[in-house]
C-alpha cells in the first residue's frame, strides 16, 4: 500500500489510473509487467479481437 501511495495510485479508481513517470524510464521487462497488470485488472479483449484497458 506504502508504495501505491507514494506513486499517488492508491484508492484511484481505474478510468483515474495513470502510469507513472519512473516506470516510463524503466526497463522493458518492468514496463511490460506494469501493462500486464493492468490488463490482469482492467483490461479485456473484444470478441474481434482488440485490446481494451479502461
Amino acid at each position: 500500500m506504502e508504495g501505491l501511495r507514494a506513486l499517488g495510485l492508491w484508492g484511484v479508481r481505474s478510468e483515474e489510473k495513470f502510469i507513472p513517470d519512473v516506470y516510463l524510464g524503466a526497463p522493458r521487462e518492468a514496463r511490460l509487467e506494469l501493462l500486464r497488470g493492468l490488463m490482469d485488472t482492467d483490461g479485456w479483449v473484444e470478441r474481434w479481437g482488440s485490446v481494451r484497458f479502461r
